[in-house]
């Protein structure tokens, strides 16, 4: 069960070890959910997780939770594959209604 918490940590963990360390700086607001499903399922957890992220500081929440953010990433997942059109930061709102 502890391994389950503790699995979108370690995807995190594993998706920036794979960024590239000379990448250009992205504007995460202009990634569309159609180039989110054309990503690689590691770019896909990173991005998730940063915008996640990024929402939740917005807000000023500084706690975690694991099952919350696998819950929220997964969601998503779904909605950007309905919601080709739709910005990845703006999907990630509906779904965990922010």
């Amino acid at each position: 069960m502890k391994f389950l918490r503790l699995a979108p940590i370690t995807m995190l963990a594993a998706a920036l070890s794979a960024a590239p360390a000379s990448s250009e700086p992205v504007d995460m607001s202009t990634i569309s959910c159609a180039q989110l499903m054309s990503m690689k399922a590691d770019e896909v957890s990173f991005i998730l997780t940063w915008v996640a992220g990024y929402t939740a500081g917005t807000e000023e929440e500084l706690s975690m939770d694991p099952d919350v953010l696998g819950k929220t990433v997964g969601d998503t997942v779904t909605y950007c594959q309905e919601n080709a059109e739709m910005s990845v930061l703006n999907a990630i709102k509906e779904v965990s209604g922010t």
